[in-house]
């Protein structure tokens, strides 16, 4: 079963672009972007198992120069359509 998660970074000061070009070249990573707030970047990563993912975190994303912090967000339901909420008028 596939694995879909969003990893928030936060990097050493100035390094974002540093460690954006970094990132881009893993093939796991499936999107990348810079945003504003206490973290620098957010990507979203995808893996075949939760195994896999915590392999990937350890000893491809903390081995990165630059990166200072993360937080990792799994997908809980990807394939789910959101419900519509009703009009609250």
């Amino acid at each position: 079963m596939d694995v879909n998660c969003f990893i928030l970074i936060k990097t050493k000061h100035g390094k974002n672009k540093i460690v954006a070009r970094r990132l881009e070249k893993i093939h796991e990573i499936i999107d990348l972007n810079e945003i504003f707030g206490r973290y620098d970047l957010i990507i979203k990563v995808k893996t075949d198992s939760i195994q896999s993912l915590q392999e990937w975190i350890q000893n491809k994303l903390w081995i990165t120069e630059g990166i200072s912090n993360t937080e990792t967000l799994i997908v809980s339901s990807p394939n789910e359509e959101p419900e519509e909420l009703d009009d609250f008028d």
